[in-house]
């Protein structure tokens, strides 16, 4: 809305009213760093590095990239210390422009984009050279008390303070992860809790998923969110293949599936063979100890290595131990008969099972990942017991819904198992009976999908504008969260877990009153070091952590750039609001400019001295009879009986009542007798005459008029600035609630403001408009 002011310049008043205005006028707001993300990494703190500038994300190339520019990405992402870096496009080579080159940070930048650099979209490089960041809040890993450097109690170094992890939540995919990260080759078991020995330092309550794929146990998912706390002595641990187990698999989806490759003198190299089959295979799964082997191949082109070759023209019987045992000394006349290639194997210790398309990783599609490609599971017979193994296997807990009909959409590929028929007990779904792998009667309309118990989400119950009762899912049932200890740390990564933007607060206006349903956490209490809000740690998952609705937390989160929630043809009430409010004031605007025009119309037909006869009629008197003269003059449309005066006539004609001429009431013009028979007409009065009679009480003083006209106008401007501040006062307290509050709207309006506004301006412009000087009550 904009409301024009024709005020003088240099009036003090005017200084007034201009700074009243900007309260509620447009506000710049400067640009900030530019955002920064981790993409393909498998989850936020790890990835290709891709930087927004211009509304538009693109990547940053690896020339110079190092350690210091890493610590700033992770510092900026809150995602703790940087762990790795990773060159030529090791996440994968993304898309769209290259914005940064030779990025060179010292470290102490609250962002990458304060680094100095060649400048945004100056680069000489291709997306092959992206640059990687791995973050992670646990900076260190070592073994401790075993006999060997590949084996001992698991110690995390969490940004200053070594501790241990709690054996309970601690399984052999995270110590694969763990041992080839220390280079101790795979995990060979995870012994019981105190196997070596009581750490002295804090028992961390984090909880690992990895899948076995990652480089770096800070790529894997943590959750911290509701442990309970670890019996003292009940460390992990985990005994390391060592690495003398000089063998590993490349490439593929697993670390029992790739091309194989073989540890000598320092480097890993390639083991090529002319024939390959799956003699040779056996052993490569043997000496992993990955289970039977599936499946022996060439890897493609675009899978083959590069580097040096460390074994050629293997052949093996498939009951060796080691690779190395097999045989190698072929004559060169068999070795130049055919070419040598890389060899790859698929183990069935590759097989691995995920859930996909649900809202967290205890729920989703049922999908397996066998003989190099994922697949998914038909609902022929699927039920709890099946769903039990999921749940188990993945460390989710018990099993709460098991589902069909491709409630979690329909998955793509393979469909390996149909007809599965657990007992419940099996360690893994691929050993519950079932049809022929790979063999269904069924399509992806049909895929099976799992909820678990361990399954957390998080909501605002009934909202959709990012504000309201702070709710979480766990063991199948929504529940609330409590308040108790919690800060603006925690509510900040609630926010961001919700998509409500990084930033909010608590209410605390709450009714009084028992808590009636489920409540699950309480004490959340996140710290500078938790980037998400899995990771907190809190008081143990219990049905009733609080007792009083005061207790309840209830938040409203902030995000500047994120746009309006609205449902699909939904428009929220605050927009309502706003366009009822508006329609009002176009309505009272039109009825005020109607009113105004129709007083001017009113006042400019009263304005002078209009003729009170237009033109002289001149009539034979006798010869009409007084009432045909009356008709007469009463439908000329010139004359009024009121502007007329009656014939005054003689008295000898006055005793004559029947006769044609004693006409009654004959009208004549004002002042003048009939002469020779007719009316004759005179001139009316002119300005400096006297008026005709009637026609003085028409007139209005001059003074009075424009007095009257100066009121009109200083009403009408009253009542539409008051209008008009009502208006922009309501928005005002409207886009206070808001999620997203309209930029040119301040978000805090004061009482004081509130009361200047809706009190001293109105009456100030209708002082104004009076000439006056105003004058504040």
């Amino acid at each position: 809305m904009v409301l024009g002011l024709g005020l003088g310049r240099g009036d003090p008043w005017t200084c007034s009213l201009v700074l009243g205005a900007l309260l509620t006028g447009p506000m710049l707001v400067s640009e900030g760093a530019a955002e920064v993300r981790l993409e393909d990494g498998g989850w936020r703190c790890a990835g290709r590095v891709e930087v927004k500038h211009q509304d538009r994300w693109g990547t940053v190339c690896h020339d110079s990239w190092g350690m210091t520019d890493a610590k700033v990405v992770c510092k900026q992402l809150g995602c703790g210390a940087a762990v790795d870096v990773h060159l030529n496009a090791y996440f994968g080579a993304g898309s769209g422009p290259i914005w940064m080159d030779d990025v060179q940070c010292h470290g102490t930048e609250s962002a990458l984009s304060d680094c100095t650099h060649k400048g945004w979209g100056q680069h000489n490089c291709n997306h092959g050279e992206d640059a990687g960041v791995t973050c992670s809040e646990y900076t260190e890993f070592r073994l401790e008390n075993g006999s060997t450097a590949c084996e001992g109690r698991v110690e995390v170094h969490v940004l200053g303070t070594w501790g241990t992890l709690c054996a309970s939540r601690w399984h052999l995919q995270d110590a694969h992860v763990l041992c080839r990260h220390l280079n101790c080759g795979f995990a060979e078991s995870v012994p019981g809790g105190g196997h070596f020995g009581r750490g002295t330092g804090p028992i961390w309550r984090d909880s690992f998923h990895c899948n076995g794929t990652e480089a770096h146990l800070g790529q894997c998912p943590v959750t911290a969110l509701g442990a309970s706390p670890c019996s003292p002595g009940n460390d992990a641990a985990v005994i390391c293949s060592g690495a003398s187990a000089s063998l590993r698999l490349v490439g593929g989806g697993s670390r029992c599936d790739g091309r194989v490759e073989i540890f000598q003198r320092g480097t890993w190299r390639r083991v090529l063979a002319a024939q390959w089959d799956m003699r040779e295979a056996r052993v490569v799964c043997r000496q992993l100890r990955c289970g039977e082997a599936e499946g022996a191949y060439n890897p493609p082109k675009a899978g083959r290595g590069t580097g040096p070759v460390g074994l050629r023209g293997v052949r093996c019987t498939g009951a060796e131990a080691k690779l190395s045992l097999c045989n190698t000394s072929l004559p060169q006349s068999t070795l130049g008969a055919a070419i040598a290639e890389d060899m790859g194997v698929v183990c069935r210790g590759s097989r691995q099972v995920r859930l996909v398309n649900g809202s967290g990783r205890c729920a989703g599609r049922v999908e397996i990942y066998s003989q190099g490609s994922w697949g998914t599971v038909c609902d022929d017979g699927w039920d709890l017991r099946d769903t039990a193994v999921i749940c188990r296997q993945l460390g989710c807990g018990g099993a709460v819904e098991a589902l069909g009909s491709a409630r979690f959409g329909a998955g793509s590929g393979h469909i390996w198992l149909d007809g599965v028929n657990c007992s419940g007990a099996e360690a893994a779904l691929w050993d519950c009976p079932t049809g022929s792998w790979g063999k269904p009667n069924c399509g992806h309309k049909e895929d099976a999908g799992v909820v678990c118990s361990d399954f957390m989400s998080l909501r605002l119950e009934k909202s959709s504008d990012c504000s309201g009762r702070l709710q979480v899912s766990y063991n199948g049932t929504w529940g609330t969260v409590c308040s108790n200890s919690m800060t603006l740390r925690t509510v900040a990564l609630a926010c961001k877990e919700l998509g409500c933007g990084d930033q909010g607060f608590l209410q605390t206006l709450l009714p009084s009153g028992n808590v009636s349903g489920p409540n699950w956490l309480d004490r959340v209490e996140c710290g500078e070091t938790n980037s998400s809000f899995w990771q907190c740690p809190s008081a143990p998952w219990s049905l009733q952590s609080c007792d009083t609705l005061q207790e309840e937390a209830h938040i409203t989160c902030q995000d500047p750039t994120r746009s309006h929630p609205t449902s699909s043809g939904t428009i929220s009430l605050p927009v309502i609001i706003c366009i009822i409010l508006g329609a009002l004031l176009c309505l009272l605007l039109a009825l005020l400019f109607g009113q105004v025009r129709s007083t001017r119309a009113g006042r400019k037909g009263s304005e002078g001295d209009p003729e009170p006869f237009p033109e002289a009629v001149y009539e034979e008197i006798g010869d009409s009879t007084p009432w045909e003269k009356r008709e007469r003059f009463r439908g000329s449309g010139f004359y009024s009986e009121g502007s007329l005066t009656k014939l005054q006539l003689s008295p000898e004609d006055s005793k004559e009542d029947d006769g044609p001429g004693s006409a009654l009431d004959i009208p004549v013009r004002p002042g003048g007798d009939p002469v020779d028979g007719y009316d004759d007409a005179r001139e009316v009065s002119d300005a400096g005459q006297d008026p005709a009679p009637g026609q003085a009480d028409r007139e209005m003083p001059r003074a009075t008029e424009e007095a009257e006209g100066a009121k009109d106008a200083a009403e009408v401007t009253y009542i539409l600035t008051l209008t008009s501040i009502i208006l922009i006062i309501t928005i005002t307290l409207i886009n206070h609630h808001l999620q997203n509050p309209m930029y040119f709207f301040p978000r805090n309006f004061s009482i004081l403001e509130i009361g200047f506004t809706t009190t001293v301006i109105p009456k100030t412009l209708a002082n104004l408009s009076l000439g006056k000087k105003p004058q504040f009550l």
